[in-house]
């Protein structure tokens, strides 16, 4: 992470912080000591990383996860497949490109209780059998026996996204 510190003859006694990308900008008070500017900036600068880490859902959790529902509910029907969380899915829950074995998640969902996700896992994991939305790849989701109450919740969790 790149600090730029920015001192104000206009800014009297607060020092404040934000994160754009990976550049923390730090405005300061132009008479702030160095020494005090440094250990402020650096406490800055920890604080915004724990809260990047505890924000970013964890990769290797969901590669763990679908590992676990693979062997749960598909018992090696599947093939290869990669799986991930992305950061660019506004509209949909999860996507799977059948063709290329590659499968999804939004990451917005790493906040949602356990069984949620693990439907949109299934979920997508069942299109690696059957692309389309047919009576054969609504068989394989039932097969989680929570699917009715998941796909109720991020029909909620859509509309107050919206909101």
């Amino acid at each position: 992470m790149e600090i730029n510190i920015i001192r104000s003859p206009k800014r009297r006694r607060t020092v404040s912080a934000r994160l754009l990308g990976q550049t923390l900008y730090i405005q300061a008070p132009i008479h702030i000591a160095n020494d005090e500017l440094n250990r402020i900036a650096a406490s800055f600068q920890r604080r915004f990383e724990r809260k990047d880490r505890r924000t970013k859902p964890d990769n290797r959790t969901l590669i763990g996860r679908a590992k676990r529902l693979t062997l749960g509910y598909f018992k090696g029907e599947l093939p290869d497949y990669l799986i991930a969380y992305t950061e660019n899915q506004r509209c949909r829950f999860g996507s799977c490109n059948s063709r290329l074995k590659n499968i999804w998640i939004s990451a917005r969902l790493a906040a949602t209780p356990p069984a949620v996700l693990d439907y949109v896992i299934i979920h997508e994991l069942a299109h690696l059998l059957v692309p389309s939305h047919s009576q054969k790849f609504w068989a394989l989701v039932y097969r989680f026996k929570k699917t009715d109450w998941a796909r109720g919740y991020l029909a909620a969790f859509a509309r107050a996204q919206v909101a």
